[in-house]
């Protein structure tokens, strides 16, 4: 006797395009969202479910609610298939990450099986209740067909236990677009076998969330290079790593006040130089607290973010100026000379201390 689930991630939520680190704040859907269950809907209806379960948050439940459509059929709530709770990282703009929480963040992209937000759970606790969630279910509704709803973290974790991946290589499972499908069929030993697989044919190219963000496009090997913003009033460095990622070189100065304009010119920069990410230089106080000068860069950082659709992270440039005057010091620079180049070489500093920290990971 076969059971077969269909498995499916929520449509485009708040967090997912505001680049904010989310696990149970409880974003609702973006009008891009809206639209992707429109389709989803439309996919589903070919489909016979007998059973339908969802994470409590409302992301899940609307995505699952779509899925059911017309059907007489209630949605029943499993707790154990929430997103991942990441404790002090709630809700931390992604851009901060490197900066603020630098040792969960490595980990959360290179060794995510070890991963264990600060104040919240660890990535096996939610392999092993989302994996106890899915079996439970399957057991309760055996020989039935069910839609179970879900989140990109969680399911990550489900599907690594469910494809018999060893959990240390948690790290090769890929993300799941927005409103992605599975389907899996089990046997009454709960055998798992993939029917289909993270697919997403049923979206527009424009409404595939993933497709228009740069990480992924980084993350699919296209050829990148790092942008390296030391942000000022009136003047602005540059520097632009290598396409290997290791090396960090001057790129120019942008003398320009207006914010808008400033924007507009280092979009374009990017853009003409293939850049994946850019890292701006948060100016912390020593203490490492935020002032006025770092309030300001991160708004500056956001909305070029926004704007360019390039991703962006931030890098502690607290003595990066220092380190710019004493290589400046050490060379040839004087004069115009020197004032003309020392905001790239601080940009030189920022990005190659970030360079430096990814190849650690």
């Amino acid at each position: 006797m076969t059971t077969r689930v269909y498995l499916i991630r929520h449509a485009q939520a708040e967090g997912n395009i505001q680049r904010r680190f989310q696990g149970h704040t409880d974003a609702g859907l973006t009008p891009t969202g809206e639209k992707q269950l429109e389709y989803l809907k439309k996919r589903c209806a070919e489909y016979n479910f007998d059973a339908a379960y969802s994470s409590p948050l409302t992301r899940a439940k609307q995505t699952a609610l779509a899925a059911i459509g017309d059907r007489d059929l209630e949605l029943q709530i499993e707790p154990r298939l929430i997103e991942m709770n990441i404790g002090e990282l709630e809700d931390v703009p992604y851009a901060e990450l490197t900066v603020r929480f630098a040792e969960d963040y490595r980990l959360w992209t290179n060794e995510p099986y070890r991963f264990a937000a600060p104040g919240g759970e660890t990535m096996k606790q939610v392999y092993d209740r989302t994996y106890a969630a899915i079996t439970d279910i399957v057991r309760k509704n055996a020989g039935k067909s069910i839609l179970v709803v879900s989140h990109g973290c969680a399911m990550r974790a489900l599907l690594c236990a469910l494809k018999g991946v060893d959990f240390e290589k948690l790290g090769t499972i890929p993300w799941c677009d927005n409103t992605a499908v599975y389907i899996i069929d089990f046997d009454d030993d709960l055998n798992p076998t993939f029917a289909l697989d993270a697919d997403v044919s049923h979206l527009p190219e424009e409404l595939a969330t993933f497709r228009r963000q740069s990480w992924w496009k980084e993350s699919a090997a296209h050829p990148t290079r790092i942008l390296g913003v030391d942000y000022g009033d009136a003047r602005t460095g540059l520097a632009l790593s290598d396409e290997s990622k290791t090396l960090a070189s001057p790129a120019g100065t942008i003398k320009e006040a207006d914010a808008d304009k400033l924007i507009d010119k280092i979009s374009a920069f990017a853009h003409e130089n293939n850049c994946a990410q850019i890292i701006v230089g948060l100016p912390l106080n020593m203490n490492g607290t935020r002032g006025p000068r770092a309030e300001k860069a991160s708004a500056f950082a956001f909305e070029l973010e926004m704007r360019s659709g390039i991703s962006v992270y931030f890098w502690d440039e607290r003595l990066t100026t220092v380190g710019a005057a004493a290589y400046m010091n050490a060379t040839d620079f004087k004069g115009k000379k020197r004032k003309d180049n020392i905001d790239t070489a601080s940009a030189c500093l920022i990005l190659q201390g970030y360079l430096d920290y990814i190849k650690k990971r």
